[in-house]
């Protein structure tokens, strides 16, 4: 079997665009599983977590109270 400079580079060629598909679907397959779970996280996030927005009401409220609460305090010890 003769084994000439062509065939050589053939195999060569061959077994680098191998690799580099095997490559390229490995990175592809990350991806989707990647996407996957920020679909999931965004999904979920809502239900776990509550939004800036909401939480800036609730404090308003708190703080609120809180000072209804020091004035009556503050009434109570003046008399």
């Amino acid at each position: 079997m003769n084994f000439d400079f062509q065939s050589f580079l053939n195999v060569i060629i061959t077994a680098g665009l191998a690799a580099v598909g095997y490559f390229y679907r490995q990175h592809a397959e990350d991806m989707k599983s990647l996407n996957k779970s920020i679909n999931e996280i965004k999904v979920d996030l809502p239900s776990n977590y509550v939004r800036k927005d909401e939480l800036s009401v609730h404090m308003n409220r708190i703080e609120s109270m809180l000072n209804k609460i020091f004035d009556k305090l503050d009434n109570k010890v003046d008399k």
